[in-house]
């Protein structure tokens, strides 16, 4: 009898110490993913930038699966949005309690801890992030939740959330460019020559490429943009948003990322701020080209 009765404590015992570990696992998934248990709670001491923080034990985190805009880099300007990506993430765990879940591959080269982070009401860091639009999809290798955060990525993109609803602001045509030095502008016109040099991929918006405006994107980020960018871009009509510099006596925008180039449907024709375009108007059909302006929210695209 007294056997038996020191199995049923041992049973009773390890059902008390299971029965909260599963509900706690219940309590923190993804919305339509598997059930992840996770144990190890950290404190964190630091927040770097928007993808990366500092754990009390001074372990470095690189968020999975999410990018947001370059803060600290001693070669590359500060990106923009960068300190608004930040706060975000430092308001939401900065010496707080958090729980990470690792991926696949441990470490990064630089030393880092790739991991998921969870809040303490069971949400994903990494994914809030993506949602309220302070970063962006990181596409320079496939994770678990890519395509969930790519859903993510398009409803805050909709939704105008973040970044995405302050990157519009002024925009210009790519001849005058060169008188805004120094700010954020979104710059229309039709790439009509590309470079790749290997080094860096040059998209020129003048048939003489050293002459008025280009966008430049750098090999390291090749891997954030369509295959071939100097072919998917060439004679296509643009959107391009981000830093006008100045370098050698011309201006230029770097894209470090490929929202910031947006390729616009080859039924309008952007010349100055006016849509050029063939088609029929109230009274009458033309058969040559005519301009007109209208308004962006008016346009009707053939």
């Amino acid at each position: 009898m007294g056997i038996k009765t020191g199995k049923k404590k041992k049973i009773i015992l390890l059902l008390l110490l299971i029965i909260p570990v599963s509900i706690y696992c219940l309590a923190r998934v993804i919305p339509g993913q598997k059930i992840t248990c996770l144990f190890k709670k950290k404190i964190v001491a630091k927040v770097i930038d928007g993808d990366t923080v500092i754990l009390s034990n001074d372990d470095h985190i690189r968020l999975i699966g999410v990018d947001t805009p370059e803060l600290n880099s001693a070669s590359k300007p500060v990106r923009y949005f960068a300190e608004e990506a930040r706060e975000f993430t430092k308001n939401m765990v900065e010496g707080k309690g958090v729980r990470l879940k690792y991926g696949p591959q441990k470490k990064e080269k630089h030393g880092r801890i790739f991991a998921y982070v969870y809040l303490s009401d069971g949400r994903l860091l990494n994914a809030e992030i993506i949602k309220q639009g302070y970063g962006y999809v990181f596409l320079g290798s496939p994770f678990k939740y890519q395509e969930k955060f790519k859903e993510y990525q398009n409803l805050a993109q909709k939704g105008k959330r973040g970044f995405w609803g302050q990157k519009d602001g002024l925009t210009i045509a790519w001849r005058d460019a060169h008188n805004y030095y120094g700010k954020y502008v979104t710059v229309k016109g039709t790439v009509v020559d590309t470079v790749n040099s290997g080094k860096a991929c040059f998209l020129n918006f003048h048939p003489e490429g050293k002459k008025d405006f280009r966008a430049v994107i750098f090999s390291s980020d090749f891997h954030r943009f369509p295959d071939s960018p100097e072919n998917y871009f060439n004679n296509k009509q643009v959107k391009i948003f981000g830093l006008v510099r100045e370098y050698k006596g011309m201006p230029e925008i770097i894209l470090r990322d490929s929202w910031q180039i947006k390729v616009i449907p080859e039924g309008l024709k952007i010349l100055s701020g006016k849509i050029k375009t063939t088609g029929k108007i109230i009274r009458g059909t033309v058969s040559s080209e005519f301009s007109i302006k209208i308004p962006s929210d008016k346009v009707i695209k053939k």
